[in-house]
């Protein structure tokens, strides 16, 4: 769409130099400059202009990456809208036409990249709201041509150096748009250069356990991890026409400067010494000759060889030092003498060399490598060459990165620079849910509208079918509507706090803040997500204001920020995947099935059997609407009109109770399926992240498959090619994917496969089962460290080799890993659980276990104990530990006591029974001479929940133990000691002494007044205690 701009605005320009733009030679016009032609078939053309620009000190590169400064392209080719322009917007690279190319160079004209200020920000005229990074506007760019949008958008393409610098650099400390300089790194690529017949077994090592280990490097710092690998990706149809060379040497150029490459004894494909040559080779250095001129003293060379020439040896030739520097270059000679080729499908002989005239040039080309001293290791065996490899690639992106602070860094919360890292973590998430994205225009525009001009004050829900895209569609809108608001404030992160504060208010553009929950450990915690918002609206409004310490505060007083910023402006808030924040797992078996429960056992039996004890505590224990109510307590029942909040979530309890059980329903979004040329467009631009793609039958397989409308089999299915799949075999494989009659069917098909890769020799310790089946029993998940302790991990390589691979199908929240969708946890229920109750008792016993050791925090213990004695029926254990004063304060919290009530409706004991049990076991605690605060604590515990028993008399007796323990502790003037003061006036008020009720209630009142203030909730609870001491007396 700025191709048109660019085109029509050019007309009427005397020169491309107008405006100041530097004027050179004519060999440097495009000297460092990275070009990519999109031309569409006009052979002659694009030869034209590969030549033009090579002429002038330029290169040109086949894919769009990052190292490509611009894009050159026809109107035909824009309006066709294919990949390489889709990439070129979304990367936010300039697209020129042929024409300017011509003009610079008659002119001797730089070429002017600042047309990249002119994608992140349109002229702000006429023409400002036109381009939203969709194709279909361009008929709108077309019709945008008043004299002053001509004159503002040359204006905004001319500039002189210093100028585009100074805005490049608003642009990039916006915190959100991507700063035009194309040396920013966003992502590492790395080209995978060996022959392929012997080779297979270390292509395996890297693709299973040394690449998911440096993808995990690289996410960490914000930067997305890719590799070409071409043992397939280049269709049958390219290599007859010729094209093998060109994509491989192209896909060099996009993979730079990280280059590895393994030799064996093979050398590759080769014209034969003799007799007739390789028609198809032969095709291939013809059309190599074209963009590739060089390759035509090497028509007797390697494939191989040629790659290796095109990454670095070419360089050292023509004495281009500054170019070879720069190349991470790593060279992997395997040992001839290695037995390990033994393991290949055609045995020894496959690594064995096809000729003595070949043999001789791979040991000169091994040679030239050593003799240029590059970097170049031998190894002996697969485990060697995968350290080796991870060690020298590790080095390299760690020292590429270093300036990239990694996740995790923390500043002070509410700081401004805590809501720049924060913003920063959620931007990089939302940033790889761009990659391959295929927009859904529609629904964007249902929430735009919503958004910024909708009347409609009820939260919008956007629901769909786990694996439906609910995430990246959020990520694009947020990353499109921040780009747009930015343009009105491209200044505000590059200002102080103080000069923040001093702006006038009024012109502020709206606040959209956005929280993606599976971004970072820590976003599953509702406390963060209120902290994260109060810190963007401080910053963000320039509020004096301090955000609270405690968590109970946060809560209590996040309606009110919320009103104070809809008092300033318009608050858009988004919160992608809030389900999670409620996803734990006893919840989930409560409200619908237990994960373990037999084909004969429905989870109404279960629970009418849990019920079927005492009715006593019935009114205490709700089911789970209930839990999931309190899950989302924290979120406000409604909303200050000026705030819009967007909210995503599946079809769960979750969408139920926000949709149906607090009536948001007016603004409702489904995620619909993918449309076949949506699911096409998706295959093609995620394979062309790694430089492959599948012959027009293979994506018809794909695309026509019965799940194909749902993003998650899609992307699942090509991971796995992308993983394990060879040329020969991968039709077959691909057939075998598509034939899935669920997700769930298809990800059982997955689990076989890491079986096979990942088990191990010893059956009796099948590492792949046990641990998903630890993951999915666990009630709040697992770390790794309680993973790595569960299965005894003594092998740390092949631990981490595995869980590094299966890394991408868990969400860490809290440090603890879980199930990302419910697709692969339903799979690992039935391909593990089915039909065996025995099996589910015994890794529910072996957790309970586990979690009830000396060494585990005593959160962990409350988490996860008492639910597993549950489900292996141990109803004696959970009575035990129910009991056990060390824990009850912590299970006896506000956000665990429904767990609480619910397990003693497990155990069935009378309310009688269960409140003189604790009164012994009080007892028995103090008998044992705990510490003075944690005696208190546990006492003050007790006193409360035989308050919410019913027991007045006995809460009563302990709220005097209580009261003596805190004030000997505090002090007389606490707000412990006011509380239990108030506690001892509620008690005798239950037991209709009203005079002692006055009494203590009167002290609780005065003594909250002095310590807390007339203004404080408590003191509030105390004035209406005292007015129903008043109207009972």
């Amino acid at each position: 769409s700025n191709y048109f701009a660019l085109e029509q605005n050019r007309a009427s320009m005397s020169s491309p130099a107008r405006g100041g733009a530097v004027v050179g030679p004519a060999a440097t016009l495009f000297v460092e400059l990275k070009f990519v032609l999109v031309v569409g078939d006009t052979s002659p053309e694009t030869k034209r202009l590969r030549k033009l620009i090579q002429d002038h000190g330029g290169s040109t590169a086949y894919s769009i990456n990052n190292h490509v400064h611009c894009v050159v392209s026809t109107p035909e080719e824009i309006e066709r809208g294919g990949s390489k322009i889709r990439s070129a917007i979304q990367k936010k690279i300039p697209i020129v036409g042929a024409q300017y190319l011509d003009d610079c160079v008659a002119q001797c004209a730089v070429l002017d990249l600042a047309a990249s200020y002119l994608l992140v920000h349109p002229a702000e005229n006429d023409a400002n709201d036109l381009y939203d990074g969709s194709l279909g506007q361009s008929t709108d760019l077309l019709s945008a041509s008043s004299d002053s949008f001509r004159n503002d958008l040359s204006s905004s393409l001319i500039l002189d150096a210093p100028e585009i610098e100074e805005k490049s650099q608003n642009c990039y400390l916006l915190g959100g748009s991507e700063t035009s300089s194309h040396h920013d790194v966003k992502e590492i690529r790395v080209f995978v250069s060996s022959t392929f017949k012997d080779m297979g077994i270390e292509r395996e090592q890297l693709v299973k356990s040394v690449f998911p280990e440096l993808k995990h490097l690289c996410l960490e710092r914000g930067v997305f991890f890719t590799y070409v690998d071409l043992r397939w990706g280049i269709t049958a149809q390219d290599s007859q026409d010729g094209q093998t060379l060109n994509l491989c040497l192209n896909e060099i150029d996009s993979c730079r400067p990280y280059f590895i490459c393994m030799l064996g004894e093979r050398y590759g494909w080769h014209q034969p010494p003799s007799g007739p040559e390789d028609a198809t080779l032969t095709r291939t250095f013809q059309h190599a000759a074209e963009q590739f001129p060089w390759t035509q003293q090497y028509r007797d060379r390697s494939v191989t060889e040629l790659e290796v020439r095109h990454a670095i040896l070419n360089s050292l030739q023509t004495g281009d030092a500054a170019a070879a520097s720069q190349m991470r270059c790593k060279f992997y000679f395997r040992d001839p003498r290695a037995t390990f080729v033994h393991e290949l499908p055609g045995g020894a002989a496959a690594a064995r060399s096809e000729s003595p005239e070949a043999l001789s040039k791979l040991h000169a080309l091994k040679a030239e490598i050593r003799g240029a001293k590059l970097p170049c290791r031998e190894y002996k065996n697969q485990t060697q060459f995968a350290h080796m490899v991870l060690d020298d690639l590790r080095n390299s992106i760690v020292c590429d990165l270093r300036h990239i602070q990694t996740q995790g860094d923390s500043a002070a919360h509410g700081s401004f620079e805590e809501v720049k890292q924060d913003y920063a973590s959620h931007l990089t998430y939302a940033k790889h849910r761009t990659m391959a994205y295929v927009p859904n225009d529609s629904v964007m525009r249902v929430l735009t509208n919503y958004s910024f001009e909708s009347s409609t004050e009820c939260p919008a829900l956007v629901f769909g079918e786990s694996g439906s895209g609910k995430s990246s569609l959020l990520a694009n809108w947020f990353l499109q509507e921040q780009a747009k608001l930015e343009k009105k404030r491209p200044d505000f992160y590059s200002q102080s706090e103080e000069d923040r504060r001093k702006e006038i208010q009024s012109d502020l553009p709206p606040l959209l803040f956005a929280h993606f929950v599976s971004s970072a450990p820590e976003s599953a915690d509702p406390i963060n997500i209120m902290r994260r918002i109060m810190a963007a609206i401080r910053t963000h409004f320039s509020l004096a204001m301090s955000i609270p310490d405690r968590d109970e505060d946060i809560t209590r007083e996040f309606p009110y920020w919320l009103q104070s910023a809809a008092d300033r402006g318009r608050v858009v808030v988004l919160i992608d995947a809030i389900d999670l924040l409620a996803a734990d797992r006893a919840t989930i078996a409560r409200s619908t099935s237990n994960a373990f429960i037999g084909e004969g056992e429905s989870s109404a039996s279960k629970e009418e059997a849990r019920l079927a004890h005492s009715t006593e505590l019935s009114s205490n224990r709700s089911v789970s609407s209930d839990e999931t109510a309190r899950a989302l307590s924290w979120l406000p029942l409604s909303f200050p009109s000026a705030v819009r909040v967007v909210l995503s979530c599946t079809s769960t309890p979750v969408f139920a109770h926000l949709s149906q059980g607090r009536g948001w329903n007016k603004a409702l979004v489904k995620l619909p399926e993918l449309v076949p040329s949506q699911k096409k467009q998706l295959v093609e631009n995620y394979l062309q992240l790694f430089g492959k793609k599948l012959t027009a039958s293979d994506q018809n397989t794909l695309t026509s498959a019965p799940l194909s409308g749902s993003p998650l089999f899609l992307r699942a299915v090509m991971d796995e090619l992308r993983s394990g799949a060879v040329f020969e075999n991968l039709s077959r494989q691909l057939a075998g994917y598509a034939a899935s009659k669920s997700v769930a069917e298809l990800f059982d098909r997955i689990l076989a496969r890491w079986e096979t890769d990942y088990n191990g020799s010893d059956p009796s310790n099948p590492l792949v089962e046990k641990t998903l089946s630890f993951i999915l029993a666990s009630r709040k998940g697992l770390s790794e460290n309680e993973l790595m302790d569960l299965l005894s991990v003594t092998n740390r390589h092949a631990w981490t080799r595995f869980f590094l691979s299966i890394r991408e199908s868990l969400v860490c929240h809290g440090g603890l890993f879980n199930f990302f969708h419910k697709h692969l946890e339903d799979a690992v229920s039935k391909r593990y659980f089915s039909n065996n109750k025995a099996r589910a008792v015994s890794i529910h016993r072996a957790l309970a276990d586990y979690f009830a050791g000396d060494e585990v925090p005593a959160q962990r213990k409350v988490d996860e104990v008492p639910y597993h004695l549950e489900e292996c029926g141990d109803v004696a254990g959970l009575r035990s530990f129910l009991l056990d004063q060390r824990f009850f304060s912590s299970l006896y919290r506000d956000q665990t006591k429904t767990d609480l009530f619910h397990y003693w409706h497990v155990v069935g004991d009378s309310s009688e029974t269960i409140s003189q049990a604790y009164v012994d076991s009080l007892n028995r605690f103090n008998a044992s001479n705990p510490a003075s605060d944690i005696l208190a604590t546990a006492i003050r515990s007790v006193a409360k929940f035989l308050e919410e028993m019913g027991d007045y008399q006995k809460a009563n007796r302990v709220f005097h133990q209580a009261l003596y323990a805190d004030s000997s502790l505090h002090g007389q003037w606490h707000e412990i000691t006011a509380t239990d003061l108030f506690y001892l006036a509620l008690t005798y008020y239950h037991l209709s002494d009203l005079s002692s009720s006055l009494n203590y209630a009167r002290q609780a009142l005065d003594m909250r007044m002095r310590v807390m203030g007339p203004q404080h909730l408590d003191t509030a609870e105390c004035f209406n205690l005292l007015a129903l001491i008043n109207k009972k007396g």
